[in-house]
C-alpha cells in the first residue's frame, strides 16, 4: 500500500471516529470528549464527573434532599455542592425545544441534552436547612430551599 493511500485511510479512519464525538458548546477544553450516548461527562476544568442524563427518558424527580442523596449514592456518586452545581451555568442561554417550544436553558445542552427546567437540589455540605439550595437552569439562579422541595430534581456528581 502506498504511502499516500495509507495515510488517507488513517485520516478516514480518525474522520469517523470525530463523527460519533459530539462537541459541547463550551470551550473547546472544557470537556473531555463524549458521545451521544455516554451517561456521564468530565469537566477537565474541575476534575468533576457529572452524570448527563438520558435524552430519551424523562428525568426522573425527588421529593426531598434525603431522596436526592440516595438517588446519588446508589449510584456511587453524590448531590453536587452550590459551588460545583453553578459551574454548569452558562452565562447566556441556548435555546431548546421541548414539545413544540423554545425553552431557554442556562446550561450547555450539547453537554447536558434535554436538562429540565426548574429546581436541582445541591447542599453545601453540612445538610441544615439553610444550607440547602436549588438552581434552576431556565434562568440559571440560585436561591436556598427546603430540604423537603417537591418535585425537584439532583444530577449527581461524582
Amino acid at each position: 500500500m502506498s504511502r499516500r493511500l495509507l495515510r488517507g485511510a488513517v485520516l478516514a479512519a480518525g474522520a469517523l471516529a470525530l463523527a460519533s464525538q459530539v462537541r459541547a458548546d463550551a470551550p473547546g477544553d472544557q470537556y473531555l470528549p463524549f458521545t451521544r450516548s455516554d451517561k456521564t461527562i468530565v469537566d477537565q476544568q474541575t476534575g468533576l464527573d457529572w452524570e448527563r442524563g438520558d435524552p430519551a427518558v424523562a428525568w426522573p424527580t425527588v421529593d426531598s434532599l434525603a431522596a436526592a442523596n440516595s438517588r446519588c449514592v446508589g449510584q456511587t456518586r453524590r448531590v453536587p455542592t452550590l459551588k460545583e452545581l453553578l459551574t454548569l451555568v452558562d452565562e447566556l442561554p441556548t435555546k431548546e425545544y421541548e414539545k413544540g417550544q423554545e425553552i431557554p436553558k442556562y446550561i450547555d445542552t450539547a453537554a447536558f441534552p434535554k436538562t429540565p427546567v426548574g429546581a436541582f437540589y445541591t447542599s453545601t455540605g453540612t445538610g441544615g436547612a439553610a444550607e440547602v439550595y436549588c438552581v434552576d437552569f431556565g434562568t440559571g439562579d440560585a436561591t436556598p430551599c427546603s430540604t423537603a422541595t417537591k418535585n425537584a430534581y439532583v444530577r449527581c456528581v461524582k
